[in-house]
C-alpha cells in the first residue's frame, strides 16, 4: 500500500493481532488495541475481523463503542452490521463499522436472482439453534420460501461448530426427509456451517433415492470446503450440486465481465502484487519464499486484500492536509463518503460503494460451484439487486 502510494500519505504500518483460533481471547486483544490508540502506534482502525461468531460480534461491538474503526472481511452476518430493521441497539448498534462482504439477506438475494428459486420445489435445512451467521441466513432462505409445502428441518451441531458432535446421525435421518418429499423438489437451501454441511453431502451421497438429483444453496462458509479432506468426493457425483455464494473469486471477472461492479484490471492488481512479493522475497534468499503457493479460490485472500484497501483508503481521506494523521472519529465518518464513481474503492472482488451504514451496495457476489475434485468453480457473478450498479454507484434512498 505504500510503495504504490505515489507519496499520499500517512504511510500505513499493519500490526497483527490474535484473539485465538475462536476469538475467546478478544476482551485481552480489544484492551491491547485500545491502547495502541493513544501511544506512538497510533492506531486508527482495526480490519480482519472474520467469522460471523458470538466472540467476534462482542469484539466489534466493544471496539467500536470505544470509538476505533472497525473494517470486516469475510463478515456476512446481517446481526453483525448497521442498518438492520430491528437490530439490538438501533440502527447503528456499532457506530464506525464498515463491510466489504455483503450481508446475508443480500447474498440470498444474490442467489435467488441466479438461481430462481421456486418455494413449492425447495425445502430448508437449518442450524438449531444457530449463530449469527447462520440464523440470519436461515432467516433470508425462510423469505424465499414463503408458501413452501414443508416445515423446515433442523440439526443441531456442538457449540464450536468446527467439531462434529452427533450432527451426522441428524442428517441421516434428513436425508430419508429429502427423498419423502414430493418429485419436483429439488433444490435444499442450507444454513449451516461448514463442518455440518460437509457432513450433509457426505450423507446425501448415500441416500435411498440416488435416482432423483438435488441442488444444495447455501452462504460463503462454504468456501472452506475446498480444504476439507473428509469432503466424500463421490457424494458430489451422485446427482448433487452445491453451489454458494462465495465472497470473491479469481476467476469472477476474466470471462465476459459486466461493465459495471468491477472489472479484469482491478483484479489483476492483486495478482501482480502477489507475484512480486514471492519474487523479491526469493530474490533475497536461497530459500524458497514464505509466501509458498497462493490459492485464491476460497476467497478469503482476496476479500481480506479489499478491506485493507478500503482501510488504508478511509485513513487517508480522513487526514487533513498537513497533518500525519487523522482522528479515529474522521475515519469512522469517512465510510459514508466511500461511493461514487470517484469515492469508490475498486476492489479485487469488486466495486466497494458503502451505503451510509457501512454496508457495500449491491456488491458483485460470485456463484461457485463445489466439484467433485474440492476445487471452486466459478459459474457467474449474481447481485442483490438483480443487476450490476450503475456506473455512478450511489445507493439510493
Amino acid at each position: 500500500m505504500n510503495h504504490d502510494a505515489n507519496g499520499e500519505g500517512p504511510p500505513i504500518r499493519l500490526v497483527l493481532a490474535n484473539p485465538g483460533r475462536t476469538g475467546a481471547h478478544w476482551e485481552h486483544t480489544v484492551d491491547q488495541l485500545e491502547r495502541m490508540t493513544t501511544t506512538s502506534d497510533r492506531l486508527r482502525a482495526v480490519t480482519g475481523i472474520g467469522l460471523s461468531t458470538e466472540e467476534n460480534t462482542r469484539a466489534v461491538r466493544e471496539l467500536t463503542r470505544r470509538g476505533i474503526p472497525v473494517v470486516g472481511t469475510s463478515i456476512t452476518a446481517d446481526s453483525l452490521a448497521n442498518g438492520q430493521q430491528g437490530s439490538p441497539g438501533g440502527l447503528k448498534p456499532f457506530p464506525g463499522l464498515a463491510r466489504t462482504a455483503p450481508t446475508n439477506t443480500d447474498e440470498a438475494r444474490a442467489l435467488a436472482s441466479f438461481a430462481n428459486v421456486a418455494a413449492d420445489k425447495a425445502v430448508l435445512v437449518y442450524d438449531d439453534p444457530g449463530d449469527p451467521y447462520t440464523l440470519t441466513l436461515q432467516a433470508s432462505f425462510e423469505k424465499l420460501l414463503t408458501g413452501s409445502r414443508y416445515q423446515p428441518w433442523p440439526f443441531t451441531p456442538l457449540t464450536d461448530r468446527t467439531k462434529e458432535g452427533t450432527t451426522a446421525n441428524d442428517f441421516r435421518q434428513i436425508r430419508e426427509l429429502v427423498c419423502d418429499t414430493a418429485p419436483g423438489v429439488n433444490t435444499i437451501l442450507f444454513a449451516g456451517r461448514h463442518t455440518q454441511l460437509r457432513q450433509f453431502i457426505n450423507a446425501l451421497g448415500k441416500r435411498g433415492c440416488m435416482q432423483r438429483a438435488f441442488t444444495i444453496l447455501t452462504g460463503d462458509d462454504a468456501s472452506y470446503l475446498t480444504g476439507d479432506k473428509k469432503l466424500d468426493a463421490e457424494a458430489l457425483k451422485s446427482s448433487i450440486s452445491v453451489r454458494y455464494s462465495a465472497l470473491a473469486h479469481p476467476d469472477a471477472w476474466l470471462r465476459n465481465p459486466p461493465k459495471t461492479g468491477g472489472s479484469a484490471a482491478d483484479a489483476q492488481d492483486l495478482n501482480e502484487l502477489l507475484s512480486a512479493a514471492r519474487a523479491n522475497k526469493e530474490a533475497k534468499s536461497d530459500k524458497p519464499s514464505p509466501i509458498g503457493t497462493i490459492d485464491l479460490e476460497d476467497g478469503q485472500l482476496i476479500i481480506a486484500y479489499d478491506a485493507m484497501r478500503l482501510t488504508v483508503e478511509g485513513i487517508r481521506e480522513a487526514t487533513p492536509s498537513g497533518q500525519s494523521a487523522p482522528t479515529l472519529a474522521d475515519v469512522g465518518d469517512e465510510w459514508t463518503l466511500i461511493k461514487g464513481s470517484s469515492g469508490r474503492v475498486n476492489g479485487a472482488s469488486g466495486w466497494i460503494c458503502l451505503d451510509n451504514y457501512g454496508n457495500p451496495y449491491d456488491k458483485a457476489v460470485p456463484i461457485v460451484e463445489l466439484t467433485s475434485d474440492r476445487h471452486a468453480r466459478f459459474v457467474e457473478i449474481a447481485w442483490p439487486t438483480g443487476k450490476p450498479p450503475k456506473e455512478d454507484c450511489l445507493p439510493p434512498s
